[in-house]
């Protein structure tokens, strides 16, 4: 491309002053210039001893060939659950990765699910399962989280959903008819028509659910849709065990349709950062580890040679690493656009991935 990379020499690392972005997302919005920080032993001690968000899950199936699947073939998960997803219930239907135009228009790998019977449901139905449960993730109904995907549905019959279960009371996200649907079982919210789920178009859809107030929002191509919901867990939570399957659900929830750049975070992405998914094409990443992290950013964030190193030979430059030991993971640093050598982004005096009394990570300017 025709970016600039002006290396600097800083603290015996590689860095880049000048980037200029090909992707919105992985746009850096401070000066690559690294701060040394003090903080002390037993700060960082009780830091570490808290729990930190992350991006469980991602699927962009770049990694997987193009044709059918059958049952048991391997789905390759970028994400910090580092558990690979499993393909299921073919017998159903059909799975099979394409390479062709997907969103954006730019040529990709996707995903796409084919049910024999639109009534079809749970396990019965072609799908992925994550190897996770729902209390295992963390995603309950009374917990934070963000589900996203790139999303081309082929009908509006019955129930497509992108996430859910199969048995008992479960998650379900994705559309029912016409409209965009979240699901917690008794505690539901959907878009109506507006904007309905246009059958054959690819579409950005995201979906939240804020702890504590237990408010639901579901997103379409960056834009909020619709925000709400009863204010409690739904009956799902109850069923935590049941493990969470991407492209079925119950109550004839099997989708028909195509899926990229399938998503989970235990966290709620702010309104920037999910309109930043959907403005970024899944496509014309460059990423030559397969870290998860772009070779753009980690070039210009952890140094030249980052971006041909997971991990396996210099730990700092893998999604796992922890340079500036803020307790904030190379992957979680990305996907919050905060700086992976500076253990304090918004010098604030309080480590990268907290907040004064909650502890829980809010923004790259508010951590």
């Amino acid at each position: 491309g025709g970016e600039r990379l002006d290396y600097l020499s800083d603290l015996g690392r590689v860095t880049s002053q000048n980037l200029t972005p090909k992707y919105p997302i992985y746009s850096t919005t401070h000066n690559n210039m690294r701060k040394t920080k003090t903080l002390s032993i037993a700060v960082g001690l009780a830091i570490g001893a808290s729990a930190q968000a992350a991006n469980l899950i991602v699927y962009d199936f770049e990694s997987e060939t193009a044709g059918a699947l059958a049952d048991t073939a391997s789905i390759a998960n970028s994400g910090t659950s580092a558990t690979s997803g499993v393909i299921a219930g073919t017998a159903g239907g059909t799975a099979t990765i394409v390479t062709g135009a997907g969103p954006l228009g730019t040529t990709t790998n996707y995903l796409s699910l084919a049910p024999s019977d639109d009534a079809s449901e749970g396990a019965a139905a072609p799908h992925i399962g994550t190897g996770g449960s729902i209390e295992s993730l963390n995603i309950g109904g009374d917990k934070a989280y963000t589900f996203a995907a790139w999303v081309r549905y082929n009908n509006q019959t019955d129930d497509n959903m992108v996430f859910g279960g199969s048995n008992g009371n479960v998650l379900h996200l994705g559309s029912r008819g016409a409209a965009h649907w979240s699901g917690h079982w008794g505690d539901d919210i959907n878009s109506g028509a507006a904007p309905s789920t246009e059958v054959g178009v690819w579409h950005h859809v995201a979906w939240t659910n804020t702890a504590g107030s237990n408010v639901q929002s579901i997103f379409v191509d960056g834009v909020l849709a619709t925000s709400g919901g009863g204010g409690n867990a739904g009956s799902y939570t109850s069923n935590a065990v049941e493990n969470l399957l991407v492209g079925t659900s119950r109550n004839k929830g099997s989708f028909n349709g195509d899926l990229d750049d399938v998503r989970v975070y235990d966290e709620v992405l702010s309104a920037a950062q999910i309109a930043d998914l959907a403005n970024t094409n899944p496509g014309g990443v460059d990423d030559a580890d397969s870290d998860g992290m772009t070779d753009q950013w980690e070039i210009a964030n952890l140094g030249a040679g980052a971006e041909t190193d997971d991990g396996s030979g210099n730990p700092d430059y893998g999604p796992l690493g922890d340079p500036d030991a803020d307790t904030s993971s190379n992957f979680e640093e990305f996907t919050r656009r905060t700086d992976p050598l500076d253990n304090d982004t918004d010098d604030d005096t309080i480590w990268d991935g907290y907040e004064t009394d909650s502890k829980t990570w809010i923004s790259a300017t508010d951590t």
